[in-house]
């Protein structure tokens, strides 16, 4: 992940986007912190501990500068609209889609991003499916190798 990480940074950098790895891997014990300084999930925007997606290694909240705040409205900066139609390309979605709140759980969050592997990611991508949308429709789809 780390390696396809690095090249859409390289490649947003040439086209003029500067971006910015603002959260990547979380432990139990710092997704537990965020979990209880958000109320313990009331605001569908912290996974409880042991469950949040940062705890795989496989997500990554980018951001660029100039767009640090992880906000809705950073999925119509340049940098948020470059992501979303080029990260598939490197292996990652957008994982929580703007109006799919009741079917992930979470409200929209464009600086979210799941690493799953080029194939599978333009595969999700294509659909226009959140990711539990897709997984309902193809089961026999599987999480992304450990590389």
């Amino acid at each position: 992940m780390l390696k396809a990480l690095e090249a859409m940074f390289a490649v947003a950098k040439e086209e003029g986007i500067d971006l910015i790895l603002f959260a990547g891997f979380r432990n139990e014990q710092t997704q537990r912190f965020f979990y209880e300084r958000a109320g313990n999930g009331d605001n569908m925007s912290v996974a409880p501990p042991r469950s949040s997606e940062h705890e795989t290694g496989y997500a990554a909240d980018i951001l660029a500068v100039g767009s640090m705040t992880r906000d809705s409205a950073f999925g119509k900066t340049k940098a948020g609209t470059w992501l979303q139609k080029n990260a598939p390309q490197y292996g990652f979605i957008l994982r929580y889609l703007e109006n799919k709140t009741n079917i992930t759980g979470y409200f929209y969050e464009p600086w979210h991003f799941r690493y799953l592997g080029r194939e599978l990611a333009y595969k999700v991508t294509e659909t226009g499916l959140c990711y539990e949308e897709f997984l309902q429709l193809y089961p026999e789809q599987k999480v992304p190798p450990n590389n």
